[in-house]
């Protein structure tokens, strides 16, 4: 909603955790591993395997990602939804020092023993799955679309120190080249199925189109006669879906409301918002122009140049 990207700084220092090693090794499951690829087709298993090399060079060498098959069964589980730990909890089990038992097996240490509880066999075993997860959440924000078969043995073949597919010094050319032509792709097939669903909803009874393109129905009034202005402080609760119903962020699911400027959001909500009385909720359907546009916002759901619909609720003027 606001202007800026959805709060994914993570990402900056997302490979950079570090820690020290410890525990056993290996795992009690098993990774699924990838049939070897001895050629890359051209565009996205290409990109995906360049990828998977890029990431392996930055985690060489951390402890826990010598356990090659449990990170890539970290990094397919986080893929697939079906991790054992999700990526805050994979955050701190690498912020965590692992620590040396010394001697003595009981001896005490300064965190607790959260590997049996999350179902790993060690130490090392968590924080090589750990690894695997925030290296699925970082190619999640590299690339919008991902081979990842081809992601799996990038990384794999460069963490065991494989002959690669690919040179090394290329690997972030090739991605960079890759998201920027689909980028450009999605930019005019999301551009041209905005303006069918648009036109479409136009012709709805209830739906008002406003001169800046801005379409709203009103799903119930508020109170009293007093309006927001641009410059205003305002208390809402928000829905904010894609027009194929997909959603991307939601006050309602949090069970938080938010407050913000609203000379400080996109355009379709500063216009549309100060149609609003406190109490009223209304639906908008955001035009890209009134939107994030040609944008690209790695890690979110809403690609370039996509129309959103919001429910908004204006609980208060601040």
């Amino acid at each position: 909603m606001l202007r800026r990207s959805l709060p994914l700084a993570l990402a900056a220092g997302l490979l950079l955790l570090t820690g020290c090693g410890g525990g056993g090794n290996g795992d009690d499951g098993q990774a699924a591993g990838a049939s070897s690829l001895d050629e890359l087709a051209p565009g996205l298993q290409q990109a995906s395997y360049a990828l998977g090399v890029d990431m392996g060079r930055q985690v060489a060498g951390m402890p826990g990602s010598g356990d090659h098959d449990v990170v890539i069964q970290g990094m397919q589980d986080m893929l697939a939804d079906q991790s054992r730990i999700d990526f805050m909890q994979a955050r701190e089990i690498m912020a965590v020092h692992a620590h040396d038992h010394g001697e003595g097996e009981g001896e005490a240490h300064d965190h607790p023993d959260t590997w049996t509880e999350n179902g790993f066999a060690s130490e090392q075993a968590q924080r090589s799955y750990a690894i695997g997860v925030t290296l699925a959440q970082f190619a999640s924000m590299q690339l919008a679309e991902l081979d990842t078969h081809a992601l799996s043995q990038g990384l794999t073949d460069r963490l065991g120190g494989e002959e690669l597919l690919v040179a090394e010094d290329s690997t972030r050319a090739i991605v960079t080249s890759f998201q920027r032509d689909l980028n450009e792709r999605l930019a005019t097939e999301n551009l041209q199925a905005g303006q069918e669903f648009l036109a479409e909803n136009a012709e709805r009874e209830g739906v008002i189109t406003t001169e800046s393109g801005l379409q709203y129905e009103v799903l119930r009034e508020g109170d009293g006669s007093a309006h927001p202005s641009a410059d205003s402080t305002v208390k809402v609760h928000y829905h904010g879906t894609l027009i194929d119903g997909e959603v991307f962020d939601s006050s309602v699911e949090r069970g938080e409301p938010i407050s913000f400027p609203l000379n400080r959001v996109i355009p379709g909500w500063t216009e549309g918002v100060q149609l609003m009385t406190p109490g009223a909720k209304y639906r908008f359907y955001i035009p890209t122009e009134l939107a994030y546009g040609q944008q690209v916002r790695p890690g979110s759901p809403i690609g370039p140049n996509e129309a959103l619909i919001f429910e908004v609720e204006l609980l208060e003027i601040q």
